[in-house]
């Protein structure tokens, strides 16, 4: 029998693939035999770059950082064994291979590849390369104990990917597919009734020679207006009669030109995932709502990495994966495409350019990979990155000033923080103590001791030095930068975050947040810390508020997933620009996924306290009537809230309340 938070919230599921038990699509690595081995960072370089290329040929209206891995085209594996063994090898690319030991190496082509026999101790050197690598990467298939591959030297450590069941090389897979018929809407219109990424398919009379317009929104569907598109709508033909979009598309609205009685279909793509995790409010069923269609937002931008929208980018950035490694750990708990996220993100050398050439995003990864720990407790994955985490540690150091210990911005560095005006100095600052906490806290775990105790001094210097130059002490508020008398939101919520504000400063500060004095967040992505902050300071009520406002708006207007940016003083198609293009905003965009984790700590106070919860803490708030399934390595902890009271606490071996 399912928990009560998945029955009290089934009324609400827009998936039209959902699934508990088991991963809809199937994963299809379920079944599958041995390993697939590849260079350090060289998948997730190669499947990158793949997605850049399709995001020039779905003319989406964005750019990208040019400071990417670029994969090489020649790898060698190397192994060391004790004595005779036979081998399954398979290869992407033409392969060498080089024995050095006893006796000669013996090899057997068959269908399922090459046997190789070793006749003694040595050690087999496999060199394999590709002459395309758009087309192409080096790797390896071994049927055990990949961990026991190196380079020859020894020097660059590989990374192994499960084999597929279909057999499918695990680079040259593509995402699965779904049928969605959508419904008539009029004449020429259709609405697949949610928002989804899909290839339309269009069959007409012959000789009719269709044209297709599509929208996130029916506004954007309706426009004919070339300058205003925000994804090509060229369409292919299969067959007389026959056509499909060239390119997946963003969108819930379908029209259809020049055919007179057209049928359409739709090829939706979809990410193997379950519905590890659940929530249910039954007395308020408007945070169930919410709560769900943040997954749907969540689960549609998981394509190999998770991106940040569907329409734009559908890429990886270290900002939205703050907030989005966050849900993911709350419903789906798929470690491996975090994993893959984060390595992508941290491939190229700080040295080189700031991730995503974005000075607060290098800081964002830093803190991403703590808080990864925390939900996992993934120590191997840590060790993966953690020579690159320190570099980006050592260059951070590296930038400080030197009297007052914090981060210097050079005037090329992109600061962002959010899509707001005004100065952003603070903010980062605190941004900065937080990187620095949690690259201590990276540090503690694999006991490099100098260097944690190095990064808290850091930190602590840096926390002094902002508290004394940007504390306004008549107003109780941190200025947005010294001396200034501007006044952000960004500065305060992250000084709570940051834990830089005392507890006489956050009652100030939340009394802020919790009125209009200071200037708005400019994007659900910023309204998620702000929430945040506002329950760490005790303010609950306001936090929730501010949620209903920002996500229950979106619902009000009709969203079934939600947006890149929300501006409840906006009217009609207002809502949808965005970059000053009247259809701009991505309607999905996982950086809005807050509420997937703020519903798990503001209404039922819990979170791990100890790696991969192996220990957790549960304080609900007083007047919470909640239900919820929290995915944890173990297993999952469910629980039942009555007016504030746990009627019901399941914890799976291997974790411990405290």
């Amino acid at each position: 029998m399912l928990p009560k938070a998945y029955t009290d919230s089934l009324a609400f599921v827009k998936d039209p693939l959902y699934s508990v038990e088991v991963p809809n699509p199937p994963d299809p690595c379920e079944g599958g035999r041995g390993f697939w081995i590849y260079g350090q960072y060289e998948f997730e370089a190669f499947i990158l770059e793949k997605m850049c290329r399709e995001k020039n040929e779905a003319k989406l209206k964005v750019g990208y950082t040019e400071f990417r891995r670029v994969p090489q085209k020649t790898l060698s594996f190397s192994a060391a064994f004790d004595a005779e063994e036979k081998l399954l090898l398979r290869f992407s690319g033409a392969e060498e291979l080089l024995w050095q030991g006893e006796g000669s190496l013996q090899r057997r082509e068959t269908p399922e590849g090459t046997w190789v026999t070793l006749p003694g101790a040595g050690r087999l050197t496999v060199t394999v390369r590709v002459s395309d690598i758009e087309k192409e990467i080096p790797a390896l298939y071994v049927e055990k104990d990949p961990e026991k591959w190196c380079t020859a030297s020894g020097e660059q450590r590989f990374t192994a990917r499960p084999a597929r069941a279909d057999g499918v090389i695990p680079h040259r897979a593509v995402m699965a597919q779904a049928e969605l018929v959508p419904e008539k809407y009029g004449e020429k219109l259709w609405d697949a009734g949610r928002e989804v990424l899909c290839y339309v398919d269009i069959k007409t009379a012959p000789g009719e020679r269709p044209e297709l317009f599509v929208g996130e929104s029916l506004p954007e569907a309706e426009s004919n207006a070339p300058a205003h598109e925000e994804q090509t709508r060229e369409l292919i033909s299969l067959a007389p009669g026959h056509f499909t979009s060239k390119v997946p598309l963003a969108l819930r609205y379908i029209r259809v030109e020049n055919a007179r009685s057209p049928e359409v279909k739709l090829r939706c793509l979809f990410h193997p995932a379950a519905y590890k995790g659940a929530f249910a409010a039954p007395e308020e069923p408007l945070l169930t709502q919410i709560w769900l269609q943040s997954a749907y937002t969540l689960r549609l931008c998981m394509m190999n990495f998770l991106n940040d929208g569907i329409k734009r980018d559908r890429l990886p950035w270290a900002g939205d994966l703050a907030v989005s490694l966050m849900g993911n750990a709350s419903v789906f708990l798929d470690n491996t495409i975090t994993r893959d996220t984060l390595s992508v993100l941290g491939a190229v050398s700080v040295e080189t350019a700031h991730i995503n050439t974005i000075v607060d995003y290098t800081l964002w990864h830093l803190i991403s990979h703590n808080v990864y720990q925390q939900f996992s407790g993934d120590r191997d994955f840590l060790k993966q990155e953690f020579p690159r985490l320190k570099e980006t540690l050592a260059f951070l150091l590296n930038r400080r000033c030197d009297s007052k210990g914090l981060l210097m911005v050079d005037p090329q560095d992109w600061l962002f923080i959010d899509w707001v005006p005004g100065e952003k100095y603070t903010a980062l600052q605190m941004l900065f103590v937080m990187a620095l906490r949690a690259g201590a806290a990276l540090a503690e775990r694999l006991e490099e001791k100098s260097l944690e105790k190095e990064l808290l001094n850091a930190a602590a210097k840096a926390e002094q030095s902002i508290r004394e130059c940007a504390f306004d002490r008549e107003r109780r508020l941190f200025a947005a930068a010294p001396g200034s008398k501007e006044f952000s939101r960004h500065a305060n919520m992250l000084a709570v975050i940051a834990d830089v504000a005392d507890d006489a400063a956050k009652e100030s500060i939340a009394s802020a947040l919790a009125g209009d004095e200071l200037p708005p967040v400019g994007t659900p992505y910023m309204s998620f810390f702000e929430s945040l902050a506002l329950a760490r300071c005790g303010k609950a009520d306001e936090a929730l508020k501010k949620i209903r406002s920002i996500w229950g708006g979106m619902l009000a207007l009709g969203a079934t997933t939600f947006w890149e940016g929300f501006d409840p003083a906006h009217k009609g198609n207002e809502h949808l620009s965005f970059y000053t293009r009247p259809f701009g905003k991505s309607l999905c965009h996982a950086w809005s996924a807050g509420p997937l984790w703020l519903f798990f700590e503001i209404l039922l106070g819990i979170r791990p306290e100890k790696d991969g919860w192996e220990s957790f803490s549960i304080s609900p708030l007083p007047d919470a009537t909640v239900s919820a399934v929290i995915p944890v390595p173990q297993g999952r902890i469910e629980v039942e809230c009555v007016k504030g009271k746990i009627v019901k606490l399941l914890i799976p071996p291997g974790c411990t309340r405290v």
